[in-house]
């Protein structure tokens, strides 16, 4: 059984104080080997010295969690940095006198809420788990507390929230002004991943997409169509396999 499916195991069954804190301090290592791997696989955490990443290690605290529950909501209060250690986050945003819509998709190595941690205020989306997700995260208090050893970690979260910023801008600035297509071969390239079979997916609904490009569903739908007609695309329930790499081409 896997190490959190264990501890929510322990924790329904009403064991014992004593005895839940006995395995916590048992498998705290193995819970930090078993997901290292994970955490490396974003460049924040990679890019860490050996120090600040073991003072870490000491301070994340895993979770699983279902299909839409949320890690936080839109105004809600700061409650940390969280990593994607297993499946797929989605931030939500809500414009004016729109629905909502997709505004980052975040996957293993992947980290969040640097906003609401440098400047303390209310949270600027919401944060939802697609599917079964695992994080590890951090709250604001054990920050501090690294940092009495560890200031630079200050420095490091800033620069996670740095990177946020400019890939917003940037992603921004990819789609104004551009045609339909264009805004759709920008959405594919940043949004899907290379399955085992080496074609890369894009999970997502049309009615998201259409959202996230700024056109109708129906005029989504026929490019869609279109594409798929030409080889180029095939669609499944709520993904998009592209089969002709030159649509996501730079």
């Amino acid at each position: 059984m896997p190490i959190v499916d264990t501890i929510a195991h322990l924790t329904a069954r009403d064991c014992p104080v004593f005895d839940i804190f006995l395995f916590f301090e048992k498998i705290m290592p193995m819970l930090c080997d078993e997901y290292h791997s994970d955490l490396l696989a974003g460049w924040w955490f990679a890019g860490l010295t050996e120090g600040l990443r073991q003072a870490l290690l000491g301070h994340l605290r895993v979770k699983r969690l279902t299909q839409g529950e949320h890690i936080y909501e839109v105004g809600g209060p700061p409650n940390g940095l969280h990593c994607v250690l297993d499946g797929e986050v989605r931030l939500f945003a809500y414009p004016r006198s729109s629905r909502p819509f997709i505004t980052r998709i975040l996957r293993q190595g992947d980290w969040f809420g640097s906003l609401s941690t440098c400047d303390m205020g209310p949270q600027p989306n919401d944060a939802v788990a697609f599917e079964t997700v695992t994080i590890a995260s951090l709250s604001v208090s054990d920050i501090d507390a690294i940092a009495i050893d560890h200031p630079a970690i200050w420095r490091q979260i800033a620069l996670m929230n740095g990177r946020e910023h400019r890939f917003s801008a940037e992603f921004v600035m990819a789609m104004m002004g551009q045609s339909m297509s264009d805004r759709l071969s920008v959405l594919l390239k940043l949004g899907s991943i290379v399955e085992d079979d080496g074609v890369r997916v894009i999970k997502i609904t049309q009615e998201d997409l259409a959202a996230v490009a700024g056109f109708s569903r129906q005029r989504i739908n026929a490019l869609l169509q279109k594409l798929e007609k030409e080889g180029r695309i095939e669609r499944g329930y709520g993904s998009i396999r592209i089969l002709d790499e030159s649509l996501i081409a730079p």
